[in-house]
């Protein structure tokens, strides 16, 4: 039985993409190959901190919910 390499498979798949899937795919390469980020213990402290309100804006029912995003959306239409 033959191994199909991801090289094969991802030139197979390629051959099939229009101009902008393959834009699409090369930037998503190239996310990859960016490096990490590092946050400051500041500015991961001021990221807890905004997880911490929103999760409690949540448990206190200050959200909108998927569906009511939707009825909005379909007043504009």
């Amino acid at each position: 039985m033959k191994t199909i390499t991801p090289d094969v498979k991802i030139t197979e798949v390629w051959e099939t993409l229009s101009y902008n899937q393959k834009q699409s795919v090369i930037q998503l390469i190239h996310s990859f190959k960016e490096e990490e980020i590092e946050m400051t213990g500041e500015e991961i402290e001021s990221y807890n901190k905004e997880i911490e309100e929103a999760e409690q804006r949540i448990a206190s029912g200050q959200y909108t919910t998927h569906e009511d995003v939707v009825k909005s959306l379909e007043k504009w239409r």
